[in-house]
C-alpha cells in the first residue's frame, strides 16, 4: 500500500498543515505512478480539493501527452523554470509560486513535482516559513 511506504522525494508530506507533497516524478512513467497514487491519498478531490501543483523538469522528460493528464487532475498549474536557472533562482521561483498558492487558496494542498531541484526549493520555503511563525 502507498500509504505504508516512505521514499524521500516520492509523494512525501513534508507539511501537513499547510498540506505539501513534493514529488521528484520528471518522466512518463513516474508521473503515470504519481497519478496513480493520487485518489489512494484522496487528492483527487475526495478527501482533500485538488491540488495546486508546481511543475518543472529538464530536458523535456515528460511527454506532452502525460503532462496533459496530470495537469487535468490539478486544481492550478503553476509551471516552474528548470533549465538555465541556477539554485538561487529556482527556489526565488517556487517560494513565489508558492506563497501565491497558499495565498489564494489556503485549505487547498500543493503538490510540488517534476525537476528534483525544485523540491529543495520547496523545503527551504517551508523552513523560512516555520521560522517567522
Amino acid at each position: 500500500s502507498v500509504k505504508s511506504v516512505y521514499l524521500p522525494g516520492r509523494l512525501e508530506v513534508i507539511s501537513t498543515r499547510p498540506l505539501l507533497l513534493i514529488d521528484g516524478a520528471h518522466h512518463d512513467p513516474a508521473i503515470l505512478t504519481l497519478l496513480e497514487n493520487l485518489p489512494g491519498l484522496g487528492l483527487d478531490g475526495t478527501r482533500y480539493p485538488r491540488p495546486a501543483l508546481l511543475f518543472g523538469m529538464h530536458d523535456h522528460k515528460v511527454s506532452q501527452k502525460v503532462q496533459k493528464k496530470l495537469f487535468q487532475e490539478m486544481d492550478q498549474v503553476s509551471l516552474i523554470e528548470v533549465e538555465g536557472k541556477n539554485d538561487s533562482d529556482r527556489n526565488k521561483e517556487v517560494k513565489k509560486a508558492l506563497s501565491k498558492a497558499l495565498k489564494e487558496k489556503p485549505e487547498r494542498p500543493v503538490l510540488v513535482c517534476g525537476s528534483f531541484y525544485l523540491l529543495d526549493g520547496a523545503k527551504i520555503f517551508l523552513n523560512r516559513e516555520r521560522r517567522q511563525t
